[in-house]
Formats: C-alpha cells, structure tokens, sequence
C-alpha cells in the first residue's frame, strides 16, 4: 500500500500536466497528492523497524559487519543498477531526452553507488536519472549509521546523538549547506521511529485490542492525508512528515503484535508477492509513468472518464511491469546472490530475515 501511495502520486501528477490529461485530471491528482509524502514516511519507518529487528542481536559484533554489509547491498543494489542503466540508456537513445541525462562522470558514479548530491548542483531531487532514488540515498546514510551499532553501541548511540544536537541547532545557526543539511533533516527520525516501534516490540506487554490499535493507526494514517490535503497551501511538510511517522511506527508495532498473536488476514499470504515486488515497483514506475502518460493521451477521450481510465492504465501498468520484472529478474537474482538461508536462521526470524534479504 505504501508504494502504490507513491504510485498514484505521480501516476495522478503527470496526468494532471497540460500536455497530457490538464485540468481533466486535477480531481485525481488532488485526491492523491498526499502519496507521495505519506508512502515515503511509511517506507523510512518500516526501514528502521525491520533493519532493528533482523540485526538488533548483533550489536557490539564486528564480526557481523561484513554479512551486514553484504546482505544490504544486495537488497539494494541489483535492482537499481539494473533499472538505472535501463533507464539511462533509454533516455540516451531518445532525441528528447538526451539533454536531461548527466554527463559529468563523478555524478553518474555517485549516482550509481547512490551516494548523496547536492540538489543545488545535480537539479531535482539530487538523484539524476532516477529521481525517486533520493529516499535510497537517506536508506544508504541510515545502514551506514546502523552499521556502527555492530561495531560498538555506545559508539553508535553517540554517533545518533550528535545528529540530534546538529539537528537542536539548526535554528540558531541558520539553514545547514549541504551534505550537513541531510543528515539534519527531519527524515532521520522516520528511521529512529521504527527502531524505536522495533525495541518496544520486544517487551513482555501484552497489548490487548491490537485490532482495534490497528484500525485506528490506519484511520489516523488516512485522517492526517486528508487534513495535509485539505491544507495544501499551508500545511507544514516537517511536521506532517513527523505526524505520518508515528502513526506508522504505532501501525507497524500493532500489526506486529498482531500477527505474533496469529491473527494474520488469509488473503495477506495471496497479495504477498506485491509487497516482495514493492521494491521494483518503487523505482520502476516513474519511468513507466511518463511512457505510459504518453500512450494513455493518444489512445483514450480527452473527458473526465479519459483521465480516470488513464490513471487505471498507469496503476495498472506499473504494478504489471513492477511484479513481472520481480519474478522474472529480481527473485532469481536475489535467490543466486543471497546466502544460504540456513545461515540466516540464528535470530529465530526466517519471516523478517526474508524481508530483509
């Protein structure tokens, strides 16, 4: 759900341009506006709570490191570097694209090693190419951080303390230049939230109602999209930011408990592979989006419905790519890089050391 959050938010936003559907598609894009923010937090908390939770038993092991670090760049890099180069090429053998491709050999490098950039310098989000890969290069900042913890806690604790203060001090040193602006953004604590759900749900508190706690995190997820929203002009990003945070990290915790309380819904396991494929369809869909906006303009009514039935065909059409290319490329890949998963099962968690892998 927290991907396709993002998906309708640009799927909704490009169709709302004056090349394609206009003003016709301004309804959709007003209802889904909140996605993009909204999945985005949603993401950054679950990364904190499944990172925590799958290596929490390792901390102050050095030795843990290297698969650590092996495991991470696993998960994350195969896939982007697949659909970066794809994309890239892409653009490079179309006319009209060609000029939006970076040509500057350190920034490419940076790019595909996801290192931080200056959005000053490199434009948009400061992740050329793929412009949604901005959200991997704070996952990038947080292993790098959590890695610490492996080699000492209180060197790691302290390490989380100095971003805190950095960030307490913003406001009487004035706005940070970048790369001290990233790691006192707000986001950081998206991270420190899901760890936080993460070593709560260690504790031996029975939580009663946790159907009820999950029905009202959801509604309190909803409620702050639709207040965001409703606010557009004047809303303020941090603490929005902030609000879907918590709310996702008291989710997360609750459907936690939930599930160890085997109370998981039966058609979870049938819509599984969609979250397995979330990752592919996070970086893929944008791509797809502009292809497919610009099919969707041709081949459907320039009305109202012609811009709902696009809208379908872009949602459509990135989760069918998103779940063909898991399956077909990602899956096997992941399967042929990964280690054994008997050397996976000393935490007692083969379920989240699936999801990290």
């Amino acid at each position: 759900m927290a991907a396709l959050l993002v998906v309708f938010f640009h799927s909704s936003g490009n169709l709302a341009k004056d090349k394609y559907f206009g003003v016709l598609a301004e309804p959709i894009e007003k209802i889904f506006w909140f996605g993009g923010e909204a999945g985005v937090a949603f993401f950054f908390v679950l990364s904190g709570f499944i990172i925590h939770q799958v290596h929490r038993k390792e901390f102050d092991q050095p030795e843990k490191l290297v698969p650590y670090i092996q495991k991470r760049a696993v998960r994350v890099y195969p896939t982007y570097l697949i659909i970066f180069i794809g994309v890239f090429l892409l653009a490079k053998l179309t006319p009209s694209l060609r000029d939006t491709m970076p040509t500057d050999p350190i920034v490419l490098l940076k790019s595909l090693l996801l290192l931080p950039q200056d959005s000053k310098v490199v434009g948009g989000t400061g992740a050329p190419v793929l412009i949604v890969a901005w959200s991997l290069q704070y996952e990038i900042l947080f292993y790098a951080t959590f890695a610490i913890a492996l080699i000492n806690r209180w060197i790691f604790y302290s390490v989380v303390f100095i971003f805190l203060l950095n960030i307490l001090l913003e406001p009487m040193l004035g706005p940070y230049n970048f790369p001290r602006s990233m790691v006192s953004s707000h986001l950081v604590f998206l991270f420190g939230m899901g760890m936080t759900s993460s070593k709560l749900l260690q504790s031996k508190y029975e939580l009663k109602s946790t159907n009820i706690i999950v029905a009202l995190s959801a509604f309190a997820f909803l409620a702050i999209g639709i207040i965001v929203t409703l606010n557009r002009a004047s809303y303020s990003k941090p603490l929005s930011d902030l609000a879907y945070g918590l709310v996702s990290a008291i989710l997360v915790f609750s459907l936690a408990r939930f599930e160890r309380q085997g109370k998981t819904a039966p058609f979870i396991k049938r819509i599984a592979f969609l979250g397995d494929s979330s990752y592919a369809l996070y970086l893929i869909h944008f791509p797809l989006v502009a292809i497919l906006s610009k099919i969707a303009v041709r081949i459907l009514p320039m009305s109202v419905i012609g811009a709902n039935l696009a809208f379908l065909l872009l949602v459509a059409g990135s989760v069918t790519v998103a779940t063909a290319f898991h399956i077909v490329i990602e899956k096997p890949l992941l399967r042929r890089l990964t280690p054994k998963p008997s050397l996976q099962r000393t935490s007692g968690n083969t379920k989240l050391n699936h999801l990290s892998n």
